[in-house]
C-alpha cells in the first residue's frame, strides 16, 4: 500500500511538472511587447487587459527623464517597442533616423485625438534656420487649428512630419506645489507662496528657502520657465535671452542653491524636506489625493489592498519615529504662464514588433483605455471624450490664466544654446 502511494504521488508530480511546464513555454512562446515609458503612466491592470486581447506579453521599463530616454535609445538595439518621448523632442529623433514612420492603416482611433493637440506647436518655428532666428509670443492653445498655419507654410508642414511618427497622448503644465504648513492660507500667519515664475526665480526666494526650493531637472522645461519668467518665449533662438535665462537660474552663494528633482519632488515636499516645489501638475494632484507613488486611481482589489496596507505601515513607521505630521500641499498656477507637456506615443527604429506596437498604441487610443490611464495615472490625456470628471477640478486640468500657454517645440540649432545652459548650471549646481 505505501509503494502503491508513493508511486501515485510521484505520477501526480510528473503530471503537475508537465502542466507547469506546458503553461510556462506557452507564456514565454507568446509575442513579447517592450514598453520603455515613464514611471506611474501605464498601470499594469490596463497592460493585463492588453495582454489577454491580443495574448502577448508585455514588458515595461521606465525612464525619469527625456535625456535620460534619448540616450538610450540612441545605444539600443531590438531593445523597445513603444517610447514616450515629449513632443518637442520628436524632430530632432526623426531627424536622428530614432523613429519609426507610424503605419498608415491599425491607427484608426488616432482620429480620437484633439486636433488641437495633433498639431501641438502654438508657438510654432519654421524650418531650421539659423539660430538667429527670434520666436514670437506664445498663442494661446484653444485656438482653432487653421490659427497654425499663420506661423508659416515651412513650420506647418514641419509638424505634419512629426505627426506621422508621434502621437500626442498625455498632457500637463508645471506648476508650483507649495507646503501649507510653510505657508498658511489662514489669518492672521497668512504667508504667501510665490505667484509668478518670476517669484519663484527671484534671489529673495532663492536666499530664504535654498536647496528646500525644487527645480524639475528637464533641461528644456526648467530654462523654459526660466524665460518666461523673463518675459520670453521658451522656445526663443536667441542666444542672449537664453544665457540671462542661465543668468537667473544660476545660484549667486552655496545657500541659494535649489534641488533638481524628478518624480521624487512630490514625496520630498510631502515629507517636509522641501516648501516649494517646480512641479508637473498630475504629481500635486497625487500629493493632494493622498494616493502614494506608484498607486493607481481605480484598480484590481488587490492592487487597492496592497497600497492600503502599505499606507497603513507606513503610518506606523512615521508614528513610532515621531515625525511630525505630513503637511498639506497647496498648488499655483504661476500667473505669468507656463509651458505644457505634451508626452507621445511612437515606436524606435530598432523596435522588432512594430505592428504589435502599433496594436497597442490603437489600444491605448481608444476612449475608455485612456480614461482608465488618466484616472490610475492623473495625467490627462488628449483624446475628445476621454476627460475624467472627478479630477476636473484638481491641478490636473488646471490651465495658466489668460491664455499664457506655451508648447515646447524643437529649437533647432540653437539647442546648442540651451545644452550650454544646462552644463553650467548643473555644474555650479552640485549636491553638497
Amino acid at each position: 500500500m505505501k509503494t502503491a502511494t508513493r508511486h501515485c504521488l510521484q505520477f501526480f508530480l510528473v503530471i503537475a511538472v508537465v502542466v507547469a511546464s506546458v503553461v510556462a513555454w506557452r507564456d514565454w512562446s507568446r509575442p513579447v511587447l517592450r514598453l520603455y515609458v515613464w514611471n506611474d503612466y501605464i498601470y499594469p491592470d490596463v497592460i493585463a487587459d492588453f495582454e489577454k486581447r491580443f495574448g502577448v506579453r508585455v514588458d515595461v521599463t521606465n525612464y525619469r527623464s527625456n535625456a535620460e530616454m534619448m540616450a538610450r535609445v540612441k545605444v539600443s538595439w531590438n531593445e523597445f517597442d513603444v517610447i514616450m518621448p515629449s513632443s518637442y523632442m520628436v524632430a530632432s529623433m526623426r531627424r536622428q533616423g530614432l523613429l519609426l514612420r507610424l503605419p498608415g492603416t491599425g491607427l484608426e482611433n488616432r482620429a480620437n485625438v484633439d486636433p488641437k493637440f495633433r498639431t501641438e506647436a502654438k508657438d510654432a518655428l519654421p524650418a531650421p534656420s539659423p539660430v538667429k532666428f527670434q520666436v514670437a509670443g506664445s498663442v494661446p492653445d484653444t485656438g482653432p487649428v487653421e490659427s497654425v498655419a499663420k506661423a508659416g507654410t515651412s513650420g506647418a508642414a514641419a509638424i505634419a512630419r512629426d505627426e506621422d511618427y508621434a502621437i500626442p497622448y498625455l498632457w500637463n503644465y508645471l506648476g508650483i506645489g507649495y507646503s501649507k504648513t510653510e505657508f498658511p492660507d489662514k489669518p492672521p500667519a497668512a504667508v504667501e507662496p510665490p505667484k509668478t515664475w518670476a517669484q519663484f526665480f527671484s534671489r529673495e526666494v532663492a536666499a530664504k528657502y535654498g536647496r528646500r526650493r525644487m527645480m524639475v531637472g528637464e533641461p528644456r522645461e526648467l530654462i523654459g520657465l526660466a524665460l518666461i519668467a523673463l518675459g520670453q518665449s521658451p522656445n526663443t533662438r536667441e542666444r542672449q535671452s537664453i544665457r540671462d535665462a542661465g543668468q537667473l537660474l544660476q545660484p549667486r552663494e552655496l545657500s541659494e542653491q535649489p534641488r533638481l528633482v524628478f518624480e521624487d519632488g512630490g514625496e520630498l515636499l510631502a515629507d517636509g524636506e522641501g516648501v516649494l516645489l517646480q512641479s508637473w501638475a498630475p504629481e500635486i494632484t497625487r500629493l493632494q489625493e493622498k494616493v502614494p507613488a506608484g498607486a493607481a486611481g481605480d484598480r484590481s482589489w488587490f492592487s487597492t489592498g496592497w497600497d492600503t496596507v502599505t499606507t497603513w505601515l507606513r503610518g506606523l513607521i512615521l508614528v513610532a519615529k515621531r515625525e511630525p505630521r505630513r503637511p498639506e500641499i497647496g498648488y499655483i498656477m504661476p500667473g505669468d504662464g507656463s509651458v505644457i507637456t505634451v508626452d507621445t506615443l511612437a515606436i524606435p527604429a530598432s523596435s522588432s514588433q512594430p505592428e504589435l506596437a502599433a496594436q497597442f498604441i490603437n489600444f491605448l487610443l481608444e476612449t475608455e483605455v485612456a480614461k482608465r490611464v488618466t484616472l490610475d495615472s492623473f495625467y490627462a490625456n488628449t483624446l475628445f471624450g476621454a476627460e475624467v470628471e472627478k479630477l476636473k477640478g484638481s491641478p490636473s486640468y488646471q490651465q495658466p490664466p489668460n491664455g499664457k500657454t506655451h508648447f515646447l517645440v524643437d529649437v533647432g540649432d540653437a539647442q546648442l544654446f540651451y545644452d550650454g545652459v544646462w552644463a553650467e548650471f548643473t555644474r555650479m549646481n552640485r549636491e553638497p
